[in-house]
Protein backbone atom coordinates (compact mmCIF):
# COMPACT_ATOMS: atom_id res chain seq x y z
CA UNK A 1 0.00 0.00 0.00
CA UNK A 2 1.60 3.34 -1.22
CA UNK A 3 1.18 5.98 2.08
CA UNK A 4 0.47 9.51 -0.16
CA UNK A 5 1.16 12.71 2.35
CA UNK A 6 -1.93 13.84 3.50
CA UNK A 7 -0.85 17.96 2.85
CA UNK A 8 -0.30 17.15 -0.81
CA UNK A 9 -2.98 15.27 -1.30
CA UNK A 10 -5.69 18.02 0.18
CA UNK A 11 -3.56 20.79 -1.73
CA UNK A 12 -4.35 18.73 -5.08
CA UNK A 13 -7.70 18.09 -4.92
CA UNK A 14 -8.18 21.76 -4.06
CA UNK A 15 -6.50 22.97 -7.04
CA UNK A 16 -8.51 20.50 -9.13
CA UNK A 17 -12.01 22.23 -7.45
CA UNK A 18 -10.53 25.52 -8.21
CA UNK A 19 -9.32 24.47 -11.74
CA UNK A 20 -12.97 22.78 -12.51
CA UNK A 21 -15.01 25.58 -11.15
CA UNK A 22 -15.31 24.87 -7.75
CA UNK A 23 -17.99 22.32 -5.94
CA UNK A 24 -21.61 22.06 -7.61
CA UNK A 25 -23.12 25.02 -6.01
CA UNK A 26 -21.88 27.99 -7.17
CA UNK A 27 -22.43 31.51 -6.11
CA UNK A 28 -25.02 31.82 -8.77
CA UNK A 29 -26.91 29.47 -6.43
CA UNK A 30 -26.96 30.90 -3.33
CA UNK A 31 -30.34 33.54 -2.58
CA UNK A 32 -30.52 35.94 0.07
CA UNK A 33 -32.88 35.29 2.55
CA UNK A 34 -36.58 36.90 2.52
CA UNK A 35 -36.61 39.48 4.95
CA UNK A 36 -39.35 42.12 6.41
CA UNK A 37 -38.99 45.46 7.85
CA UNK A 38 -40.59 46.20 11.19
CA UNK A 39 -44.18 46.00 10.79
CA UNK A 40 -46.20 49.24 12.18
CA UNK A 41 -49.98 48.50 12.04
CA UNK A 42 -52.49 51.67 11.42
CA UNK A 43 -56.28 51.92 12.37
CA UNK A 44 -58.17 55.06 11.48
CA UNK A 45 -59.78 55.06 14.98
CA UNK A 46 -58.39 54.13 17.74
CA UNK A 47 -61.45 54.88 20.09
CA UNK A 48 -64.50 52.49 19.13
CA UNK A 49 -68.01 52.48 19.88
CA UNK A 50 -69.58 49.08 20.17
CA UNK A 51 -70.62 47.60 16.96
CA UNK A 52 -68.36 49.65 15.20
CA UNK A 53 -65.68 48.53 12.31
CA UNK A 54 -62.52 49.51 10.57
CA UNK A 55 -60.30 48.65 8.38
CA UNK A 56 -56.48 48.15 10.24
CA UNK A 57 -53.50 48.27 7.91
CA UNK A 58 -50.27 46.53 8.03
CA UNK A 59 -47.19 48.63 6.96
CA UNK A 60 -43.73 46.72 6.19
CA UNK A 61 -41.74 45.89 3.69
CA UNK A 62 -39.52 42.90 2.05
CA UNK A 63 -36.39 41.87 0.33
CA UNK A 64 -36.15 38.69 -1.55
CA UNK A 65 -39.69 37.10 -0.82
CA UNK A 66 -41.57 35.17 -3.37
CA UNK A 67 -43.79 35.39 -2.70
CA UNK A 68 -44.59 37.75 -0.22
CA UNK A 69 -45.58 36.93 3.30
CA UNK A 70 -48.70 36.73 4.49
CA UNK A 71 -50.22 38.81 7.35
CA UNK A 72 -51.56 37.36 10.43
CA UNK A 73 -54.08 39.00 12.50
CA UNK A 74 -54.81 38.81 16.15
CA UNK A 75 -56.45 40.24 18.72
CA UNK A 76 -55.61 39.73 22.75
CA UNK A 77 -58.89 40.07 23.86
CA UNK A 78 -61.89 38.86 21.51
CA UNK A 79 -64.37 39.42 24.12
CA UNK A 80 -63.99 43.03 23.59
CA UNK A 81 -62.26 43.56 19.57
CA UNK A 82 -61.81 41.06 17.00
CA UNK A 83 -59.95 41.40 13.93
CA UNK A 84 -60.49 39.24 10.75
CA UNK A 85 -58.01 37.71 8.72
CA UNK A 86 -57.98 40.58 6.12
CA UNK A 87 -57.58 43.52 9.15
CA UNK A 88 -61.14 44.37 9.69
CA UNK A 89 -61.53 45.08 13.14
CA UNK A 90 -64.96 44.90 15.20
CA UNK A 91 -65.62 46.35 18.34
CA UNK A 92 -68.05 43.59 20.50
CA UNK A 93 -67.75 45.12 23.95
CA UNK A 94 -66.64 48.23 25.83
CA UNK A 95 -63.22 47.83 27.52
CA UNK A 96 -59.88 47.95 26.73
CA UNK A 97 -56.69 48.09 25.86
CA UNK A 98 -57.12 45.84 23.36
CA UNK A 99 -53.75 45.33 21.35
CA UNK A 100 -54.18 44.44 17.50
CA UNK A 101 -51.16 42.59 16.15
CA UNK A 102 -50.46 42.18 12.56
CA UNK A 103 -47.33 39.38 11.87
CA UNK A 104 -45.64 39.28 8.42
CA UNK A 105 -42.69 36.72 8.56
CA UNK A 106 -40.86 37.07 11.63
CA UNK A 107 -42.16 40.53 12.60
CA UNK A 108 -44.63 41.69 14.42
CA UNK A 109 -46.16 44.82 14.77
CA UNK A 110 -48.95 46.22 17.00
CA UNK A 111 -51.45 48.95 18.03
CA UNK A 112 -53.93 49.75 20.52
CA UNK A 113 -57.75 50.28 20.86
CA UNK A 114 -60.45 50.89 23.31
CA UNK A 115 -63.98 50.35 23.15
CA UNK A 116 -66.35 52.91 24.49
CA UNK A 117 -70.13 52.30 25.89
CA UNK A 118 -72.68 53.45 23.84
CA UNK A 119 -73.93 57.25 25.32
Amino acid sequence: MTHVPLKPFVRAVLALFTLVGGFACGASDVTAACTVSAVRVVTPVMDFAIGQTAQANAQYTVQNCSPVPTIAWASNNTAVATVSTTGLITARAAGGPVSIQATVGAQTGSTTITVVPIR
